[in-house]
């Protein structure tokens, strides 16, 4: 395959980012009761995870997306090499400093949660991931408890298989390249981590 510019590779890089958090941000409109209700569930927080609660299957089946039909729509449609495949989230907050918006990184990212796990539950698929600020370990903070009841039940090692923490604990797979950059702000992303 002939190597291409790196303007090339930052231009699909960057639609992808772009599309991705468009994607995420509007998962919903499913007209399903309770998934407008809060920002911490629903529309405003999806995990990343394949929903197997009858009210969120459907729908809620991001993971899926992200690791299968994803790969497959950017392989038919660029010229990508799947072989060298990385992964990365980070969450972005538009603010207002002295009359100016700009862009700063969120205090807890579920796409840096998304991306952790999509790598570490799919050894050998991904070459190395990157994650800003993810939330590290949601089986034990009470966000990540209210959405893994939500969307997986009520069985709580089954939620183990969609926690980074302890997908990373059980890592089997080949030597993955994890760059991972937390911060700790405010006492709800401290819990989370």
């Amino acid at each position: 395959m002939p190597r291409y510019k790196p303007k090339y590779v930052y231009t699909l890089l960057s639609f992808l980012c772009y599309f991705l958090n468009l994607t995420f941000e509007f998962i919903g409109g499913c007209n399903i009761e309770g998934e407008e209700d809060g920002w911490d569930f629903g529309t405003g927080a999806g995990f990343y995870v394949d929903a197997t609660e009858d009210k969120w299957k459907m729908n809620y089946r991001m993971f899926s997306y992200v690791t299968k039909e994803l790969p497959l729509l950017i392989s038919s449609n660029f010229p990508a090499d799947q072989s060298l495949m990385s992964i990365m989230g980070h969450r972005y907050k538009r603010e207002l400093l002295n009359g100016e918006s700009f862009h700063i990184a969120f205090f807890y990212s579920m796409g840096g949660h998304g991306a952790l796990i999509c790598a570490l539950k799919n050894p050998g698929l991904y070459k190395s991931v990157s994650a800003f600020a993810p939330i590290c370990n949601p089986v034990n903070c009470p966000w990540g408890e209210k959405a893994f009841s939500g969307y997986l039940g009520s069985d709580r090692n089954l939620w183990k298989e969609w926690d980074a923490s302890c997908l990373a604990a059980t890592y089997q797979g080949p030597p993955l390249q994890i760059f991972v950059d937390q911060v700790m702000l405010f006492k709800m992303c401290l819990s989370c981590v």
